[in-house]
């Protein structure tokens, strides 16, 4: 592959991770608010609270990682492994966290919507 393809190739890959990112970003945060919004409407009280609890922690964090990565990446030119291993890997590690934290948080919230609004009826 030529310079000038790779760069781009570069580009377009960084592009898709900074949107990827952007739209869990959105979702994380919407997430949260929904939950403020719709926890008076739980049924008293609230089954399986320890779940909710891990569930806005792992939100927090996943918002707190993206952060992190889109300044990361807005604030230094677009990296990145060529230039510096060590800034790659730990983007890469970031982008993990925001997965897997949004991921558990899901799960959290779902489990917390089963017991409460499913089950306990």
């Amino acid at each position: 592959m030529a310079n000038d393809e790779r760069d781009r190739f570069d580009f377009e890959r960084v592009k898709l991770a900074v949107d990827s990112i952007k739209h869990i970003t959105t979702l994380a945060t919407g997430t949260l608010v929904l939950l403020v919004a719709f926890l008076d409407k739980l049924p008293k009280p609230i089954i399986r609270l320890n779940w909710l609890i891990f569930a806005v922690i792992c939100l927090l964090l996943c918002l707190t990682a993206s952060f992190v990565y889109l300044f990361r990446i807005g604030v230094h030119a677009y990296p990145l492994e060529r230039e510096n291993r060590r800034v790659g890997k730990i983007l890469r590690g970031l982008a993990a966290v925001i997965y897997f934290t949004f991921g558990f948080a899901m799960f959290g919230v779902g489990v917390v919507a089963v017991r409460n609004l499913w089950i306990s009826r």
